[in-house]
């Protein structure tokens, strides 16, 4: 979603249901370049963590079961992979640790 979408969606939690503690990011197989722009996009306090699975391994796994690369191969690249979208959260969140220390202020 978009920032304004997001920022509609945090609200509306906000005003209807006090329970709520929080949504995550699916990464639906989606390329990394666009999960990460994606938590860009998602800097409001509801925005808690994202949960991927293809987006990270889909690629190295069918160059896996063609046998294009190895085992150590296959590792590195989902870990590679991974280590990518854990910066693009962590600079997101950093924009959202910013953002609220503006409001307090």
């Amino acid at each position: 979603m978009a920032a304004p979408q997001w920022n509609a969606l945090d609200q509306l939690v906000r005003e209807r249901d006090p329970w709520c503690r929080g949504a995550v990011i699916l990464g639906l197989a989606q390329p990394l370049e666009q999960l990460i722009a994606g938590f860009a996009e998602a800097r409001v306090p509801l925005a808690k963590g994202f949960m991927i699975g293809r987006s990270v391994w889909a690629v190295p796994g069918l160059a896996w079961l063609r046998g294009e690369i190895g085992d150590t191969e296959f590792l590195a690249r989902v870990a590679t992979s991974f280590r990518q979208l854990i910066a693009g959260w962590d600079a997101s969140r950093a924009a959202v640790a910013s953002r609220q220390e503006e409001i307090a202020a």
